[in-house]
């Protein structure tokens, strides 16, 4: 069993590396667009310039407000909403979950990156 988990442990770093780099998209990059963007569409920012948005965004992620929270996660959403297409192994080809309904929901989840070979061949059975 362990080696089995050892055999995973490269896509579990890697999902940790790509969460961690959209975070830090989701916090730093996505303020300055939202601020751009609202700023060309809406006028000035009432609190003042771009680091008075970066210090009201912090405070709410600080203060845990659910649409701050899915702006900063945007990122990691759309990676995995993107992933399985770029892979070539979308929704609409994964019938899988309709023909084996007892297969895991995680085991249905990585059908992309096991068709894509990121995964060991121990781990594909």
């Amino acid at each position: 069993m362990s080696e089995l988990l050892l055999d995973y442990l490269p896509l579990v770093v890697f999902i940790a590396v790509a969460l961690g780099i959209c975070l830090v998209v989701g916090v730093l990059v996505m303020p300055p667009l939202i601020w751009l963007i609202g700023s060309a569409k809406l006028g000035p920012y009432v609190g003042g310039g771009l680091f008075a948005l970066w210090r009201d965004y912090a405070l709410a992620l600080i203060k845990g407000s659910l649409a701050f929270w899915l702006v900063a996660l945007g990122p990691y959403a759309l990676l995995w909403l993107l992933a399985p297409r770029a892979t070539g192994s979308g929704p609409s080809e994964n019938v899988d979950c309709v023909t084996n309904p007892t297969r895991s929901a995680v085991a249905i989840a990585l059908d992309g990156c096991i068709g894509s070979g990121m995964l060991p061949a121990a781990a594909r059975s």
